[in-house]
């Protein structure tokens, strides 16, 4: 099979089911595991199965690459508020030359927002000069090797503390201009003081050409929070 990509990385969790270049419906929810495909190119954005010649299945649109597994993560909101307003790499509404770094959840204002994971505290801050769109926590998950980001919310935490999985981070906040929500973001690897709870990052084609210029293309390290897996 052409356009293979090796990798060393063994978990993928499909969210809906989808049926293989090879006519195999590959169910909903079912992680697939495999150790090292033959080598090749990875197609970007083509959203199909591929099979290697062992016969292992991998998703060509994108790869969890996170350490030592795919990690089950709580759910940063209580259950009741599970709908998705904006999906991951969707156009950015605020400017349509950026994609969606995460997810937005739908959710009243003074919702509590929980750590989906035990980490540590890497920043907090304004994500407007006015801060009209109310405060980011970025934490770093050691152990797994990938970090996430709260953002418009009112954080209780300070920098540095450690906080184990469902601790509370902080509220939803009161926005000014748009209704209130959680933007969740996936950030593979150790925290980027600069980069790791940006909400969205230039399409390809506008990188380097807008502000702020040294910003990577989308997705940068970014990887679809819905392609994990939550409990309550």
């Amino acid at each position: 099979m052409e356009k293979l990509v090796k990798t060393k990385i063994s978990l993928y969790l499909r969210n809906e089911p989808k049926r293989s270049t090879v006519g195999i419906l590959i169910p909903a929810n079912t992680i697939l595991k495999y150790i090292e495909s033959v080598e090749g190119e990875l197609v970007e954005g083509v959203d199909d199965w591929y099979k290697d010649e062992n016969g292992k299945y991998f998703w060509a649109g994108g790869v969890v690459k996170i350490e030592n597994g795919t990690p089950k993560l709580i759910w940063p909101l209580e259950q009741l508020y599970k709908k998705i307003t904006t999906p991951f790499s969707e156009i950015w509404v605020l400017n349509k030359k950026k994609r969606h770094t995460g997810i937005d959840i739908a959710a009243p204002a003074g919702v509590v927002v929980y750590a989906v994971g035990d980490c540590i505290v890497k920043k907090i801050g304004f994500l407007d000069e006015n801060k009209t769109m109310a405060q980011y926590v970025g934490v770093e998950h050691v152990q797994n090797n990938y970090c996430t980001a709260y953002l418009h919310i009112d954080p209780i935490v300070k920098i540095g503390d450690n906080l184990k999985a469902k601790d509370v981070i902080g509220h939803t906040a009161q926005l000014i201009g748009m209704g209130p929500h959680l933007h969740f973001n996936v950030w593979q690897g150790t925290y980027d003081s600069s980069i790791s709870h940006r909400g969205a990052l230039p399409s390809v084609e506008y990188a380097g050409k807008i502000k702020p210029i040294l910003d990577p293309a989308f997705p940068g390290n970014f990887i679809d929070p819905m392609s994990l897996s939550y409990s309550g």
